[in-house]
């Protein structure tokens, strides 16, 4: 059954549309790291774009034993050459000094169209090369939808892959998606359980801009209400239930929310209950495109 990931973006800035609280302070983010050593969730999803994560990632991890998956920049050219190839490779480098470790167990393409442009297979190259070298365990891609998910998958075979996955998006799922990484032995970390923390807030304080998903985020309210569950329980119970999932990466700003989250982990479903509450309606799901 799927695990807690420790997502990391608070850590390195301020993230998500209920966050009120900022970045998580360093004193505070001891204390979590603690606390979830304890709890014995100890794999960290992070990236050179969360700010300054991976530079306090390396200062409070730097006497423990853990695994951490982080990403590349993106590359904004129309085609990828030899010279991003190489970039790849230093940046990862100043990943690794900045997090105090000799290896990872993950390196993943953060911008999943970086893979699908000409000239891509430098980038792929030099992901193997850092696998060759020991340097990382595992390599791979995160993703937004199916069919950037389907197009990379002709082009590169990964290790691991990361993935949008809540109680509205079920998309993956409907679609088999999840099922066929699963059988083809690749490693599934979902994104987004909370959607950005949408899922959390009281109807009364989401943004006027989700106004016009009402439909679809009341009928997520009234569920809870019926269940007499917490969204957080609804929330991170539906994904931990999903058993081609390998790890649930989520985030929480302060020690009183990882708290919650670990115990809200454990609770499983039987994920009919859920179907109601799917829409693939991507203005919703899909945060990119929220203007806010």
């Amino acid at each position: 059954m799927p695990r807690i990931a420790i997502g990391t973006v608070q850590f390195g800035t301020q993230y998500g549309v209920s966050n009120t609280q900022g970045q998580t302070s360093f004193s505070e983010l001891v204390d979590i790291v603690e606390f979830l050593n304890q709890a014995g969730s100890n794999l960290y999803d992070t990236a050179p774009l969360y700010g300054e994560s991976e530079a306090v990632l390396g200062k409070c991890l730097a006497n423990r034993t853990c695994r951490i998956v982080t990403k590349t920049n993106h590359f904004s050219g129309e085609s990828i050459t030899g010279q991003d190839a190489q970039s790849l490779i230093k940046t990862f480098g100043q990943s690794l000094s900045l997090l105090g470790k000799n290896s990872v167990y993950g390196l993943l393409i953060h911008q999943a169209d970086d893979l699908l442009k000409p000239g891509a297979e430098w980038l792929i190259g030099a992901l193997e090369q850092l696998k060759r070298d020991k340097q990382v365990q595992k390599v791979g891609v995160s993703v937004y939808n199916a069919k950037q998910l389907d197009e990379v998958l002709l082009r590169f075979t990964p290790d691991l892959v990361q993935v949008p996955f809540n109680v509205l998006d079920q998309r993956l799922l409907a679609s088999g998606h999840l099922q066929k990484l699963h059988r083809m032995g690749v490693e599934i970390h979902t994104r987004s359980a909370f959607l950005q923390g949408l899922l959390l807030m009281p109807a009364e304080t989401r943004p006027p801009f989700f106004d016009r998903f009402g439909p679809d985020l009341n009928r997520f309210d009234r569920f809870c209400e019926q269940q007499q569950l917490s969204a957080l329980e609804v929330c991170l119970g539906f994904v931990m239930s999903v058993k081609p999932i390998d790890y649930v990466v989520v985030g929480g700003c302060n020690l009183v929310q990882w708290k919650e989250i670990v115990a809200a982990s454990a609770r499983r479903f039987d994920l009919a209950l859920f179907e109601s509450l799917a829409t693939d309606d991507p203005a919703l799901v899909e945060p990119s495109r929220w203007k806010l």
